[in-house]
């Protein structure tokens, strides 16, 4: 342990010209594809453009997205209540206004989507 620290900081030895402190990650790697995607929407509130992007070339990469993303608003199929998702986790479950977990089959989609599942341009 501790191979990859150099002074202080992360050092990856695949990627030697990497610079110290960061992490090389690649859209076309499939386990790193489902972490990019969940940085997208984590990032889309400072910069929409670049979670789109990012989106984009992730699908573009073979990454199959989820079918909802972060801050969709969704309408529970049963009850009507309506909220916005707070939470992905991977799971299939989300959670909606901090009251989930729920199954994402248990609601509807009330916003448009676009193909590729950005919102409208």
């Amino acid at each position: 342990m501790g191979a990859h620290i150099v002074n202080g900081e992360f050092q990856s030895d695949k990627y030697p010209t990497c610079p110290q402190g960061k992490v090389p990650l690649s859209v076309k790697d499939p386990t790193a594809q489902g972490l990019l995607w969940e940085y997208a929407q984590r990032r889309r509130a400072e910069d929409a453009e670049f979670s789109e992007d990012l989106e984009a070339a992730l699908i573009a990469a073979g990454f199959e997205p989820p079918a909802m993303r972060l801050h969709d608003t969704v309408q529970h199929t049963r009850t009507g209540r309506v909220g916005k998702i707070t939470m992905l986790d991977g799971n299939n479950d989300i959670w909606v206004d901090h009251t989930g977990p729920y199954l994402q089959r248990d609601f509807a989609l009330m916003v448009p989507r676009t193909p590729y599942g950005g919102a409208p341009g």
